[in-house]
């Protein structure tokens, strides 16, 4: 006798699944990463690193950087204000400086 059906068993479909799942991370995976950090700019990092100063030890402490419209100072407080003469690397409300657009 011979056994003519059609159609496929539950086994079958599962592999077939877990085989569609698996190239799917193999091939989709690469595209979910997440893309890299900007780097920060000379006055992004003077203000984040005067502002570390200040909040270690206490007291306001003042740094200056060079970029290409000349040498800039910025003043971090204690509270975790910054205050220089870049309107972006000013923080008023103690937030910390953001990124030049």
């Amino acid at each position: 006798m011979t056994d003519n059906r059609r159609g496929m068993t539950l086994m079958e479909l599962m592999v077939v699944l877990a085989i569609l799942a698996l190239a799917a991370g193999l091939i989709g995976g690469p595209s979910a990463l997440p893309s890299p950090l900007p780097v920060p700019d000379a006055g992004v990092r003077a203000a984040a690193h005067a502002r570390a100063m200040a909040l270690s030890s206490g007291a306001p402490r003042t740094v200056d950087y060079r970029d290409s419209t000349g040498i800039h100072l910025v003043t971090a407080y204690p509270d975790g204000r910054t205050v220089g003469d870049d309107p972006v690397l000013t923080t008023p409300n103690g937030r910390p400086a953001r990124e030049r657009p």
